[in-house]
């Protein structure tokens, strides 16, 4: 073909740097994408990944950064971007060819499709320090969700896009690596977690430029303020001026905070709670919700804080959180990070595997919720921990109502049409009881998320 608006080639890391630009920075992006995607192979068991790449692809995030900071550049910039698009087979570019002339797309979308979309990267002509190019608006196919006797979540949304007229859609969590020129870490966190936030509170989708400048815009400076751009990233309390702008509630967490009155941690009947475990369970209650975690890290020796988002964690047969997934702006997508064995607040992951930093601690969790979630998981500390003693498990999550009846729908109890027909509260929290076996669930009780404290249940659900 002459026409050159695309082209098709197999996966490797050869690959991978040519179209990057090699790159000497510790924390690798070519060399952890290239992981990312041996590791889902290898687990999903696809033999070969197929790589389409637009040439001349027209991002509109990076347009509208373009149009705030590149654009004056002296040294011109291209306004374009290149898009790559992955898929699990071989397949030759006659053979993509052909298919888009014949208009036939049952082998990429049908239902004998033949290939299936593991998702697109976007890469930018903005390059890095090294001369690599940076990565723009990206959505990848997480992980498997069973990997043997152990279950991933995931925070995900629906991504859509056209490829040549081809409609493709995965769910994941959509992805940005920071861009200093128009934001840091903080800017480039708030951008990923728009998207899941839209699915239950309508918000505008702002590219990363548009998110600093509102977050600096009328907020309350921690330290003397630094110039709009180049961006020197956001403070805590400039990411909270950002949410409450969007008309947000937020929830935070202050880990040291919670250490230093451990002595509040005690229920009334005197059972203590380990910080491990208070942890463990914020980010099961919350991000089944599909609330997403912004993370605040101290990062050590790399000398300035850190955010990341929580797309997701894995869980043993026993419930137990024994992995985390980091959508981090500095590393990639779905990054696996362990917690130190006796300390949740420490975690190891790229970041100290490259040797970049010697420690990462968790200082807050940042939970931007609609305006109707009133009640905070540590208000509802108390009957929360007590009830802990009385059964064989107990989780606590939140849950909008109409994703709780799905999760019921199938499920056999008493009532059941009077219970999921009958008006509930819009935001839930749900106690899930397990009375003689840690996997069976035997009962539900669920409480009103938009009270100030928490009262007697709404409903209690007894499962057959």
């Amino acid at each position: 073909m002459t026409d050159k608006h695309f082209s098709i080639d197999e996966f490797s890391y050869e690959y991978l740097e040519e179209i990057f630009n090699p790159t000497k920075r510790s924390l690798n992006r070519i060399k952890y994408i290239n992981n990312y995607f041996e590791g889902l192979k290898t687990e999903r068991k696809i033999k070969n990944i197929t790589i389409v790449k637009e040439n001349d692809y027209i991002d509109k995030f990076y347009l509208r950064d373009y149009s705030r900071y590149y654009a004056e550049s002296f040294h011109r910039l291209h306004n374009r971007s290149e898009r790559l698009h992955f898929f699990s087979k071989s397949f030759s570019e006659k053979e993509f060819s052909s298919m888009i002339i014949s208009g036939s797309t049952e082998k990429f979308i049908g239902e004998k499709r033949e290939y299936d979309y593991l998702g697109h990267l976007t890469l930018k002509p903005v390059k890095d320090q090294f001369g690599s190019k940076l990565i723009g608006r990206t959505a990848i196919s997480p992980y498997p969700e069973k990997q043997a006797q152990n279950t991933r979540h995931y925070i995900t949304t629906n991504n859509k896009c056209s490829l040549f007229g081809i409609d493709l859609k995965l769910k994941s969590l959509p992805f940005h690596e920071q861009d200093i020129a128009v934001g840091a870490c903080a800017s480039a966190c708030l951008w990923m977690t728009q998207f899941p936030i839209q699915t239950w509170y309508d918000i505008p989708i702002r590219s990363i430029a548009e998110i600093t400048e509102l977050s600096r815009l009328q907020g309350l400076y921690d330290t003397t303020p630094a110039p709009l751009f180049p961006s020197e990233g956001l403070t805590p309390s400039e990411i909270a001026s950002y949410l409450e702008k969007l008309g947000l509630h937020f929830q935070i967490f202050d880990i040291n905070a919670l250490i230093n009155k451990k002595i509040e941690l005690k229920t009334k009947q005197g059972y203590e709670v380990s910080i491990n475990q208070l942890i463990e369970d914020i980010i099961k209650a919350y991000s089944n919700s599909g609330f997403p975690i912004i993370c605040n890290l101290d990062m050590g020796d790399y000398g300035q804080g850190h955010a990341v988002l929580i797309s997701g964690y894995k869980e043993d047969k026993n419930g137990e959180i024994i992995e985390l997934y980091l959508h981090d702006d500095k590393i990639g997508p779905y990054c696996r990070t362990k917690f130190h064995k006796d300390y949740k607040t420490h975690w190891f992951n790229h970041w100290t595997d490259s040797k970049e930093v010697s420690k990462i601690q968790l200082r807050k969790f940042i939970i931007p919720v609609d305006p109707l979630v009133k009640l905070h998981y540590l208000q509802c500390f108390e009957k929360f921990y007590s009830w802990k003693h009385m059964f064989e498990r107990i989780e606590y999550k939140l849950y909008h109502v109409s994703k709780y009846r799905n999760a019921i729908f199938t499920k056999k109890f008493q009532d059941k049409q009077k219970i999921l027909s009958k008006n509930m509260p819009r935001y839930i929290w749900v106690a899930h009881i397990y009375d003689d076996d840690k996997n069976h669930n035997t009962r539900d009780a669920i409480f009103d998320a938009n009270r100030i404290y928490l009262r007697k249940p709404e409903t209690i659900i007894e499962f057959n």
